[in-house]
């Protein structure tokens, strides 16, 4: 059975050849007989002819003879002379049979009487006539066959055979010739036709021969063929089934997860499996379209796995490169001669790779994923199987690449939905909830199971009208979003306020199919900001509005004054003998007192009216709407009044006054804080006039505030036309010589006068609006441009100096958050606000909460700038919580010659240590002065000795090829005790004053020459020894050897410059000589051993 199953093709096809075979020959041989029995018929009927035409010839003499008395003789002589003619002429035998029955009843003819005892009667026939013996054999032999007559002729024909012999034997009734005689009796003529069988016979067993030899070799012939078409067969069956595995084993592998590289490469195995001479490898194009990633090649050599790693797209880079360029499929069948390949004949030799075809990968939307190829080590051509192989390897890989990028985006958005930290809605067409994320639970404390077919109106919170939700959604249908801040109702019932953005998502056909809604909780947002606005606007003790917000009234007064035609009225207000009261009753009373100030301030004025507290006991008001001086002076009476009537603090009478002074808008039309300084200038009359009055500025005798106009507008002007710049400084730390940081400085690039120096600019926006504009403006420049270097991969603390108006402005806080909030790449902690000491810083306190809330809130870094110039450094110190302190560059400049510059770097190094705060120097211009700052203490610098201030696109380039300062990183690893480092600085100051001496002597004599400080007793060598002696650190007879020293340089040193500076005296090389002996001997001195 298993035979027959497996050949049963075969088997089938060999019996049908057989059947046609054998068919053949039976046709074959039935055809040839025909032909034989046709032959018979055709020879008896002519036997017969030939014997009736001779017949014929005699007929006439046979009647006449009839009724002869010798008529037997006759007769039986005539048909024997026929009998052998036919005998002579054709060879054929011939005989007259009389049936028995006939003659023994007398029915015979006369013409023929038969003697029955000559003759034997043979099958009841007795020969009466015959030419051959053979006839009584014949009689009785059986008969073969017997012709048809099918032509309807009297002549019967059989063929008999006797004796091995066959012949034909035909035969008619002799009553066709004599009437008389009966149809029994017959006229036989007979033929031995072995000879024709014989042939026959021999035909027979050629066909068969040739039917045999056929039916082999078609068999043969089958046989190969159906051996090769098996062979095909089974290759398509085996590769069909590997196929099939493969395609089965990829289903499985990708509802398993498994990596991408894994599918691949099991798709790469199955290829491999059908072509073993093979090697292929699958590369993916990667995320920016413009390259060739390895994918999958278990069988190509590692190397070169990673030499393709990457590879280019484009039209001759190989054959995988040329594919996914052309995104058609390209063979190279030899590729050291291929022009694809000239680029890497020598990695394809190496890694034995003789030829290649790649077939690019194809997505939907003909979208590229990368290439299929097909490697040979010997050159050689794909036939069109392997052709079809590859394509179909593609297809798959196309599937499974697609099907998992698929996977892989739903994966993640999957995991963005359930990760978000924003709430999500998502509603069909109808606004019902469909999804929801696990933060939008978070949020409203609804599950997915209470809110799933409902309509998100169910959080409303009916804080707003059907107008707002209206313009919402107008906007959702018109521009596909809306954003913005919307009340909602929790489960709970809390009212939230969330950050709302909706975005209509549209089908094929352009309409919404979805709604996505992504809000946030901005409740404690809102409630900081509003913390931060009362904190901004607001002051602490009185509650009235500061600065900042009286700033912003002002502007509404203008605009209110400018619509209205009235006069507005600013008023500066300081209390009397305010200051006893803190003294002897305590600064808790006091600030009882200011508050019932407040108090009254705000009864005695309208509704209209603003007063705000500007700082300790002064405050500042608003009157608007005036018609004339004189409502605003009944005013001014009315408060006045009010405050000079005793206080009650605590069960204490106190008594008081203020002075006040006012300035009439438009009358003096300038900016609010040349308004406050005018009325400030008015009050301070008040008090010379005897104070608890008040006084009203003369706007038209002060020439100045035309002048300030002037220039005000110009600058504002430079602002609106972008004309000012910044350059930035960077800031080192001298110790590791890395760069960590700039200071934004700001530069006038005027189109006339060229490049102005802010020194030239600032002092006139000095309190004015525009100070605060272009601060703003600063600070938003330098986050752009930090924003700009972030790109470049470069990350520094930008610095920009805040005037101390812009910082106590009303809407700083608001705009230095919304500035960093613009630029949300900038660490708010990269930003640093320097704040001028040497201004004037105002209200301490006010200050120092708006420096808190900027580093605290906003986490931005807060620098006290030109540390050291102002009044009260030390108060400012203590109470203002900066995390820098800067050097001003006016000490730094001068620390190597003037003791006294160096002793205040020294205390501000160590106050800063002791409070904490980190210490910058600015004005480092040299080498030495480096060195010496980081020997005391100071590590971080900025000036011209690293560099200049530099414009934004310039500076990347300046940090690129910066070179930090070797000798400095060496001082700053020195690990020195004490005493060594007092005796390090003495050897530097040293070294510079000789050589600040030696180059001072170089120069032309000039009145104005800077000599370094030539009296012993008060240069920087005199201030160490003196706290050297003090300090009993060092050997004094040492000190002794060292003051000599020092004493006997700065004699020569004396002698020398007189020399130099008298036009008739000459310094001679021998005086020189000696003062470098002498700089050597005190050197030699600092270099010896100095114990105590």
């Amino acid at each position: 059975m298993t035979f027959f199953t497996k050949h049963r093709l075969l088997i089938l096809l060999s019996l049908l050849l057989a059947i046609i075979a054998c068919a053949f020959v039976v046709l074959t041989h039935s055809q040839a007989k025909y032909n034989l029995h046709q032959e018979e018929q055709r020879l008896a009927e002519n036997y017969f002819s030939a014997f009736n035409i001779a017949y014929q010839s005699n007929k006439n003499h046979l009647s006449n003879e009839h009724h002869s008395a010798d008529i037997n003789a006759s007769t039986d002589s005539k048909f024997s002379f026929i009998f052998k003619s036919l005998a002579l002429e054709f060879g054929v035998n011939a005989a007259i049979l009389l049936n028995e029955n006939n003659i023994s009843n007398g029915s015979s003819s006369s013409v023929i009487q038969h003697n029955q005892y000559n003759t034997p009667i043979i099958n009841g026939l007795i020969v009466e006539e015959t030419t051959s013996d053979q006839i009584e054999y014949l009689i009785a032999a059986s008969v073969d066959h017997t012709h048809s007559n099918a032509q309807n002729t009297s002549v019967n024909v059989e063929v008999r055979s006797f004796n091995n012999h066959i012949y034909l034997y035909s035969s008619r009734s002799l009553h066709d010739y004599i009437s008389s005689e009966p149809d029994t009796s017959q006229l036989v003529i007979w033929q031995d036709i072995t000879t024709r069988y014989d042939l026959l016979n021999k035909q027979f067993k050629i066909t068969i021969y040739y039917a045999v030899t056929f039916f082999l070799f078609i068999a043969i012939c089958v046989m190969f063929l159906l051996k090769r078409l098996s062979y095909r067969f089974n290759n398509v069956i085996d590769q069909q089934t590997i196929e099939l595995r493969s395609r089965n084993e990829v289903l499985e592998q990708l509802l398993e997860d498994k990596p991408l590289g894994t599918i691949l490469e099991s798709i790469i195995l199955a290829i491999e499996q059908i072509d073993p001479r093979a090697s292929c490898s699958i590369l993916l194009l990667d995320n920016d379209g413009k390259h060739l990633i390895h994918g999958a090649a278990p069988h190509l050599p590692d190397f070169y796995n990673k030499l393709v790693n990457g590879l280019a797209i484009g039209y001759g880079v190989g054959s995988c490169g040329t594919a996914a360029f052309t995104q058609a499929r390209v063979v190279v069948e030899d590729i050291q001669s291929h022009p694809y390949w000239q680029d890497y004949t020598e990695i394809a030799r190496k890694a034995k790779l003789g030829a290649c075809w790649s077939e690019p990968i194809i997505g939907t939307d003909n979208m590229l994923l990368g290439t299929f190829a097909i490697y040979h080590a010997q050159p050689t051509s794909p036939s069109e199987d392997a052709l079809k192989l590859i394509e179909s390897a593609a297809r798959l890989a196309a599937v499974v690449i697609q099907h998992k990028k698929t996977h892989d985006e739903l994966l993640l958005s999957s995991r963005v939905f359930n990760a978000a930290r924003e709430g999500i809605i998502v509603t069909d067409p109808q606004s019902k909830i469909i999804a929801v994320n696990p933060m939008f639970t978070d949020i409203t404390g609804y599950s997915f199971d209470e809110v799933v077919g409902k309509d998100p109106s169910m959080l409303s919170s009916g804080k707003h009208n059907a107008a707002f939700y209206e313009a919402m959604w107008q906007s959702v249908m018109t521009n596909g979003h809306w954003q913005g801040e919307v009340w909602n109702r929790k489960k709970n019932g809390q009212l939230y306020a969330e950050q709302l953005t909706i975005s209509s998502l549209l089908d094929e056909a352009g309409q919404p199919r979805h709604y996505l809604s992504l809000f946030s909780d901005i409740t404690n947002s809102k409630e900081q900001q509003q913390s931060l606005e009362m904190m901004a606007h607001y002051d602490v003790l009185t509650q009235l509005p500061n600065r900042a917000l009286f700033a912003d009234r002002f502007e509404r007064s203008i605009a209110h004054s400018k619509r209205d035609h009235t006069l507005l009225a600013v008023c500066f207000l300081d209390l009397d003998d305010f200051k006893p009261i803190n003294d002897n009753y305590g600064h808790e009373i006091g600030d009882l007192l200011l508050i019932e100030v407040a108090s009254r301030l705000k009864q005695a004025l309208r509704e209209e009216d603003t007063v705000s507290r500007q700082g300790g006991d002064e405050f500042a008001l608003l009157l608007s709407n005036f018609e004339s001086i004189g409502q605003c002076e009944t005013l001014l009476s009315r408060i006045h009044r009010s405050l000079a009537q005793p206080y009650l603090i605590a069960n204490e009478t106190h008594y008081i006054s203020a002075s006040s002074g006012t300035t009439i808008y438009p009358l003096d039309n300038a900016d609010i804080d040349t308004l406050i300084r005018h009325a400030d200038q008015a009050m301070y009359q008040a008090k010379l006039a005897g104070k608890n009055n008040y006084r009203l500025f003369d706007a038209g005798n002060d020439q100045k505030i035309m002048t300030q106009h002037t220039r005000l507008q110009e600058i504002k002007r430079a602002l609106e036309n972008n004309e000012f710049c910044l350059y930035y400084q960077p800031k080192v730390n001298m110790k590791t010589g890395k760069v960590f940081g700039a200071e934004a400085l700001i530069r006038w690039l005027h189109p006339e006068k060229g490049l102005i120096s802010p020194s030239d600019f600032l002092p006139i926006i000095n309190g004015t609006m525009l100070e605060i504009e272009l601060g703003d403006w600063v600070i938003n420049t330098a986050l752009a441009q930090a924003e700009l270097w972030l790109k470049q991969d470069i990350e520094l603390e930008i610095s920009v100096n805040i005037a101390s108006s812009h910082l106590q402005s009303a809407s700083f806080i608001t705009q230095l958050n919304e500035a960093l909030l613009r630029h949300p790449n900038v660490q708010a902690k990269h930003l640093q606000l320097e704040i001028l000491e040497s201004s004037d810083l105002g209200d301490i306190e006010t200050i120092r909460s708006i420096i808190q809330t900027c580093r605290e809130l906003l986490d931005v870094k807060i620098a006290l700038d030109d540390f050291g110039t102002g009044y009260s450094s030390l108060t400012h110190l203590r109470i203002l919580h900066v995390n820098v302190i800067k050097i001003d560059q006016s000490f730094i400049r001068d620390m190597l010659d003037d003791p006294n510059d160096y002793a205040i770097i020294e205390g501000v190094i160590s106050l800063a240590s002791s409070f904490n705060r980190t210490v910058i120097a600015e004005g480092v211009e040299t080498a030495e002065h480096g060195n010496t700052l980081l020997l005391m203490g100071c590590n971080a610098a900025q000036g011209y000795e690293i560099s200049p201030p530099l414009p934004g696109h310039v500076f990347p380039n300046w940090l690129k090829h910066y070179q930090p300062n070797r000798d400095w990183i060496n001082h700053g690893a020195l690990k020195l005790t004490s005493k060594e480092t007092k005796l390090k600085l003495m050897l530097l100051s040293t070294q510079h004053w000789y050589d600040t001496f030696i180059r001072r002597q170089s120069e032309p004599a000039k009145l104005n020459t800077k000599w370094p400080l030539m009296n012993p007793k008060f240069c920087q060598h005199s201030s160490w020894l003196k706290r050297a002696h003090d300090e009993q650190i060092f050997d004094m007879k040492w000190l002794q050897s060292l003051e000599d020293a020092h004493e006997e340089m700065h004699m020569i040193a004396t002698q020398i410059m007189i020399k130099h500076q008298d036009k008739h005296a000459t310094v001679s090389p021998e005086d020189l000589s000696l003062l470098h002996e002498a700089f050597v001997y005190m050197m030699q001195i600092l270099n010896t051993d100095n114990t105590n």
